[in-house]
């Protein structure tokens, strides 16, 4: 582009003199000329400033290069990042509309990096609630998902206190106390995942009974029945020899 610059500007440089030279060119075609130097000239001062510019980018990528190759493949072993995950111990169930008994479980999820500690590691979260005592195909309870800008406005980090933490709601009412959770976390600056169980307690919702409104049969008076007794036998006349053998 330098190249072409320059010899646009001998070009115009050479029209100049010419014009210079010619007492037939107008004072009108004097002025484009000059004006046509000068734009030239602007140009290459420009083409001068980016081929600066883009020199110096050049430069500094290859120090940044040079020092991502002294610091080896190993490189991420020495950032913090996740290498597990662990749920809180107030991970349980809860009640989030006031009412008797818990209709969500309320999930704390602390990513570990490679030294034990809690680390606010972004990513997002899947998690499972199944109620393992009920039949196979209605153990699965509830379910829900976070994604990492959901997971960021859900951080807390304190006085002893650095955790996710969020709702999970029950989709279908638990029948047992006793629930299983499973979260997924996926983290994002290696890609991988990584999951944690725990089994909580939760306190089952009072069910209500429907109504029932039974009628009795009528009760049958009891039917009243005359017995007729045999009658009595007569004495036996006593005939006359017994008389005389009693006597």
């Amino acid at each position: 582009m330098i190249f072409i610059a320059r010899h646009a500007g001998m070009a115009v440089i050479v029209a100049a003199l010419c014009v210079a030279g010619c007492n037939t060119v107008s004072r009108e075609e004097y002025n484009k000329t000059s004006d046509r130097l000068a734009a030239t000239t602007a140009l290459l001062k420009d083409t001068a400033a980016e081929n600066r510019r883009l020199s110096e980018q050049n430069r500094s990528q290859q120090e940044r290069i040079q020092s991502l190759l002294g610091l080896g493949d190993k490189r991420l072993d020495k950032i913090f990042h996740t290498k597990s995950i662990s749920l809180g111990a107030a991970t349980g169930g809860v009640s989030t509309d006031g009412k008797d008994g818990h209709d969500a479980v309320k999930i704390y999820i602390q990513p570990m990096d490679q030294y034990g500690s809690v680390i606010k590691a972004p990513g997002e979260a899947k998690v499972q609630l199944f109620d393992l005592a009920a039949p196979l195909s209605q153990n699965l309870v509830g379910q829900c998902e976070m994604s990492v800008d959901q997971l960021a406005k859900n951080w807390a980090g304190g006085f002893f206190v650095y955790h996710y933490s969020f709702p999970c709601p029950f989709t279908t009412q638990p029948q047992h106390r006793e629930i299983t959770v499973r979260v997924v976390f996926v983290d994002y600056i290696t890609g991988q995942e990584f999951s944690a169980q725990k089994t909580v307690q939760i306190q089952l919702r009072p069910v209500t009974q429907p109504t029932s409104t039974s009628t009795s049969a009528p009760t049958t008076a009891p039917s009243t029945s005359t017995s007729a007794s045999a009658p009595t036998s007569m004495p036996k006349a006593i005939t006359s020899s017994e008389s005389l053998i009693a006597n």
